[in-house]
């Protein structure tokens, strides 16, 4: 289908001029907030240079027409192509190139608007202003065009067929059936086409940051690879589905590799842009975390689309979340946001979306507690434990001056040891005790501590699928695999499960174990080192873990923890009991 375009050509008027070797020069906007430019594709066959018009048009009477998504440079190439605009040349990146080619009608006009043509790239003003016009965009498109490159190894065919064919397995089977459906439908056999559908999803469209909300908002969208098109809803319920079964089929490692890809996917429907007006801005901020993007600007003005954002400036007057601005640090960008999220209800959220890998703390020790939205953080420790509050019923105290944040709170702890960094692919780790408590104890704190809190706590949205004493077996195993020196006990030894303590302890990944110096366990960023303060905000969610660096009370905020024993209150009990001290951190 291609949207008509009918009196375009008296909109422009201009005539293409053949004779001209200048380049093609935009013509300013009469109104950067109100209108947009489309691109009518002139017929022509595959041999043929493509020639086009552009048109700016108001907003409010925008004709049918089709949206382009597509990834601008595969893989970092810089292959450039070029077309001809009003007949003059104009320079585009050559995966832009392509998708034109393939869009191309033979026998009439197709008119689509792609953000390489219809935004004026070189100029700075007219970028910042259309970054605001997305969601109407794509919105308002008739179609979004999903461009995900050339058939090369002719594969698209075997992928869309595999597609249609598993969905199509899985629609059949009982409702009950779970993650059972995939194990089923392999029984019967993959089809060839496997191998292709799980490797294209390796394709680098999937993980954009903007196509979030160029398929969110879509009133509907098709993937196109080479010649070979698929309804997008297709598969992206089959995407979803493949994210939630906790057994893949037996189809290889491009299954594994393509995992992912796949979450991705199903992040769109979590996201939900056509609906999620009451989501934290935060979460849908750190839902798209695992998504790219060329400027780092861009994790955060890619998702201005998103109801939340359109709620908040809708009730506070405001034409955008944040202002955007290219030609500032992206550093800058992320502080205003920061500042932002802490005029929120819950304002120290905010510090559970902040966590550092130790190159970054080299390369940018400022605005430690600004989150840094462009790292591939682990699962949130709030996520898990949003009923509880480390503080009680203590009201948020702080203000921000300048690039520092200061907040009250109670100075809980000292840290004495951490481990090193949990990575579930091989936990080598040292484990110490406090005191002569017995080793089965100070096991059993272990694994308390590695499944967050799973063995003593029934309640929340995790379920845990074996019983405490399970989870204790099926621990012991797993490091007696690792070769990791424990004791023989026969408490410790049955029946177990390692795959089921991997899926126990996802939260443990990429942080680490630590003990505190009066004795607490816990469980935390991995830049931690010992010498750092455990310490619970007024009004904060969590305990946190910051970094001393002067005598003045300053600090480097280092991240969220898990503390045994520190989630329902008892530091601000302690301190009102005169056994803990008040204390204003200033986090730089």
């Amino acid at each position: 289908m291609s949207g008509p375009v009918v009196g375009l050509d008296k909109i422009d008027g201009q005539q293409a001029d053949s004779s001209s070797a200048a380049a093609y020069q935009y013509k300013p906007f009469v109104d950067q907030r109100r209108y947009i430019r489309l691109l009518t594709i002139c017929p022509g066959d595959q041999k043929e240079v493509i020639q086009c018009h552009l048109h700016a048009i108001p907003l409010d009477c925008l004709p049918p027409y089709e949206a382009l998504s597509y990834v601008w440079a595969p893989w970092g190439s810089s292959t450039k192509g070029f077309i001809l605009c009003e007949g003059k040349p104009i320079s585009i990146t050559g995966s832009l190139e392509t998708a034109l080619r393939r869009f191309r009608l033979e026998d009439k006009p197709r008119v689509i608007w792609a953000d390489g043509l219809c935004i004026n790239q070189q100029d700075l003003q007219e970028r910042q202003a259309q970054v605001l016009l997305m969601h109407d965009i794509y919105r308002q498109a008739a179609r979004v065009l999903i461009w995900l490159g050339l058939d090369e190894k002719n594969e698209a065919q075997d992928a869309f067929d595999f597609a249609r064919s598993l969905a199509d397995a899985i629609s059949k089977l009982p409702d009950d059936s779970g993650g059972e459906k995939v194990r089923m439908f392999d029984e019967e056999g993959w089809s060839q086409g496997s191998d292709a559908f799980f490797s294209s999803l390796v394709n680098p469209w999937f993980r954009r940051v903007w196509v979030l909300q160029e398929v969110g908002l879509a009133t509907d969208a098709r993937l196109v690879w080479g010649g070979q098109e698929l309804g997008w809803d297709l598969w992206a319920r089959l995407c979803e589905f493949l994210a939630n079964c906790k057994e893949g089929p037996a189809a290889g490692i491009a299954f594994k590799m393509s995992m992912n890809s796949i979450g991705s996917v199903a992040s769109i429907n979590l996201l939900n842009f056509k609906g999620g007006e009451n989501m934290r801005v935060g979460h849908v901020l750190h839902l798209a975390r695992n998504f790219n993007c060329t400027v780092p600007h861009d994790k955060v003005y890619g998702l201005f689309g998103h109801p939340v954002f359109r709620t908040f400036c809708r009730k506070h007057g405001l034409d955008s979340y944040i202002p955007v601005y290219y030609s500032s640090s992206y550093l800058d960008t992320y502080r205003a946001v920061a500042v932002r999220l802490l005029q929120e209800p819950d304002p120290f959220y905010c510090l559970c979306l902040s966590q550092w890998s130790p190159r970054q703390l080299v390369l940018r020790p400022n605005r430690s507690w600004v989150p840094q939205w462009q790292r591939h953080e682990p699962g949130l420790l709030y996520d898990e434990f949003e009923t509880h509050r480390s503080s009680g019923s203590t009201l948020p105290s702080f203000f921000v001056r300048g690039d520092i944040l200061h907040a009250n709170g109670v100075f809980v702890d000292t840290v004495e040891f951490c481990s090193e960094t949990v990575m579930l692919s091989g936990m080598h780790f040292e484990i110490r005790r406090h005191g002569s408590r017995p080793e089965e104890d100070i096991f059993q704190d272990v694994c308390n501590v590695l499944s967050v809190g799973g063995l003593r706590r029934d309640e929340g949205r995790r379920q845990l699928a074996a019983t405490v004493n399970e989870q204790l077996v099926d621990c012991f195993s797993y490091f007696k695999s690792l070769e990791v020196s424990l004791a023989e006990t026969s408490r410790f030894c049955g029946e177990h499960d390692t795959d089921r303590f991997m899926r126990t302890i996802q939260l443990s990944n990429m942080r680490c174990l630590f003990l505190t110096s009066k004795g607490y366990q816990g469980l935390g960023p991995r830049v931690m080192k010992p010498h750092d303060v455990i310490c619970v905000f007024f009004g904060g969610p969590m305990p946190f873990v910051v970094h001393p660096q002067a005598s003045n009370g300053e600090y480097s905020f280092r991240g969220e923890a898990y503390v045994d024993g520190l989630l329902k209150g008892e530091a601000i009990k302690m301190w009102r009991a005169g056994e803990l001290n008040e204390q204003d951190f200033k986090l730089v």
